[in-house]
């Protein structure tokens, strides 16, 4: 995947998730670097390096990660699951869309556990 699709596929997907009321994203050169923010305590990192092919997906509240999904050249695939964010379970490889898939069902629990 190239930097662009990453970013088209990432946006898009992005304002189909309730939660997330805005978004912003940067690039340099292969790389790709971006927020989807659910609110003042909440968001979501996302970074995507073409040359690498780094992935990565996390979502943060209160300045730590509570959720996220990457693929790194050292573990490949692997989730950080909701109840264990530090945990690193391998994972099949995902598509953009299933990855939003993943961050929706995630946001849905984080949120509906914090009421």
């Amino acid at each position: 995947m190239d930097v662009a699709s990453f970013i088209e596929e990432t946006l898009l997907g992005l304002a189909g998730i309730p939660q997330i009321v805005d978004s912003m994203v940067n690039v340099e050169g292969p790389v790709a670097d971006g927020f989807g923010f659910v609110d003042d305590a909440l968001y979501l990192r996302f970074y995507f390096n073409e040359r690498t092919g780094t992935t990565a997906f996390a979502l943060i509240q209160s300045d730590e990660r509570v959720w996220g999904i990457d693929c790194d050249n050292r573990r490949g695939w692997h989730l950080h699951p909701v109840d264990a964010a530090q945990r690193h379970e391998p994972s099949d490889p995902k598509t953009i869309g299933e990855i939003m898939g993943l961050i929706a069902a995630a946001l849905e629990a984080i949120v509906s556990s914090a009421s």
